[in-house]
Order: C-alpha cells, then sequence, then structure tokens
C-alpha cells in the first residue's frame, strides 16, 4: 500500500477491529493484525496507545535493519506523520469554537481574558504530549484559570477529566465532556487552595477558540 494513500486520522478514529486489521494485514505489518483482534482494539485507541497496549505488539524489521528503518512501535512514526489532525466534523469532533490545538498555555489563557466572562473556556492540546493526557481544558472563573487534564483510558476507549475535579464520570469523546459541561456545572478545586473547603462551580459558557 503506498504511503500517497494512507487514510485520514479521522478515518481511522471510526474504524472498528477487523478493519484496522484487515489495514494492518495490507501494510504487510505481520502479526499486528492478530494483536488487533485479540485486544479488541478500535482505531482510535490504535492512535492513542498507552506504553502498555504498544508493548502487546510484535517487533517489526525492514529489509535494510538500519535504525532508521526499524519499526519497534506501532503505529509506524513516519505513519502517523502522514496523519493529519481529525477536521472538526471528524469523531473526536474537536469544534474550533473552543480547540485551540497546539497553542501554549499564555496564549490560551490571553484568549480566555480577552471574553474575561466567568465560564469561558477552551481546549487545548497538554503541553505534556501524552497519549494518555492528550488534552488540557483553561476555564475562566472569578479572574481565575483553572487548568483541567482531559485524561485518555485506551483500555476502556473513554475520556475523563483528571484531577481538580470531583468527578469519576467517563465520556465517549472530548466533545462529550464539553456538551456535558454546558449543561451542569464543574466543580472547580484550587490546587493551591485546597484547604479552604471552598467550592467553585460554573457552566462552559463562551468558548474562547477560533
Amino acid at each position: 500500500m503506498s504511503f500517497d494513500s494512507l487514510p485520514s486520522k479521522a478515518e481511522v478514529m471510526s474504524w472498528n477491529s477487523p478493519h484496522l486489521a484487515d489495514y494492518l494485514r495490507k501494510m504487510d505489518l505481520g502479526g499486528c493484525d492478530k494483536v488487533i483482534m485479540k485486544c479488541g482494539m478500535t482505531g482510535r485507541r490504535f492512535l492513542n496507545m498507552s506504553e502498555n497496549d504498544l508493548q502487546k505488539f510484535p517487533k517489526i524489521h525492514t529489509p535494510s535493519r538500519s535504525p532508521a528503518d526499524r519499526c519497534p512501535l506501532l503505529p509506524p512514526q513516519h505513519l502517523r506523520a502522514r496523519i493529519p489532525h481529525p477536521e472538526p466534523e471528524s469523531e473526536q469532533d474537536l469544534n474550533p469554537r473552543w480547540y485551540v490545538g497546539k497553542a501554549t498555555r499564555v496564549d490560551a489563557e490571553d484568549k480566555l481574558r480577552r471574553i474575561n466572562q466567568d465560564g469561558t473556556f477552551l481546549v487545548r492540546d497538554s503541553s505534556r504530549c501524552s497519549s494518555t493526557q492528550p488534552y488540557t481544558l483553561m476555564v475562566l472563573y472569578q479572574g481565575k484559570v483553572f487548568n483541567i487534564q482531559i485524561r485518555y483510558n485506551s483500555d476502556e476507549d473513554l475520556y475523563l477529566l483528571g484531577t481538580g475535579f470531583k468527578s469519576s464520570e467517563n465520556f465517549p469523546g472530548v466533545k462529550d465532556i464539553i456538551e456535558h459541561h454546558m449543561r451542569m456545572p464543574l466543580l472547580l478545586i484550587d490546587a493551591k487552595d485546597r484547604r479552604s473547603g471552598q467550592q467553585r462551580q460554573c457552566l462552559l459558557a463562551h468558548p474562547a477558540g477560533y
């Protein structure tokens, strides 16, 4: 299969296990299709694999055996590089009204303060660049900016909010987190002032994207 005909990231995220296994089989990645079927791994989980997931795949070597050509991890780095970020209408649906991509923490905070209303929010790529913590939700409330981890559980293919919120709810996608908390208030906890017992609640009301 030519790399000129690679699927988009949005396509891969919508694949079920048989579709993904068939694709890897066509890519001549021997044995990987069996891992996909055994683990029941979907396309979304495949693109957000944990270290534990990666260890389940066989090591794959190209004929040249040079370090640059050796591909011990799946999916191959050159394949990942050719898969673009999902479009707004993709499975993940990272809406540009509130998703700002690789914005720095300083630039993202500036966007929030331009609107400067309680409940102003956005989502940016996590500075940790981790598959288990891919995004950060930033919320402005009473003049303070809260940075909340959005974590990904690859074993269950679910997203959840990290420390700073008293919540154990799981969601199928980031957009579902946003939509839920546009209806149900967030319980905010100031990491620097946990002992005060003060509770802050607010809805996600004013997206600060674009």
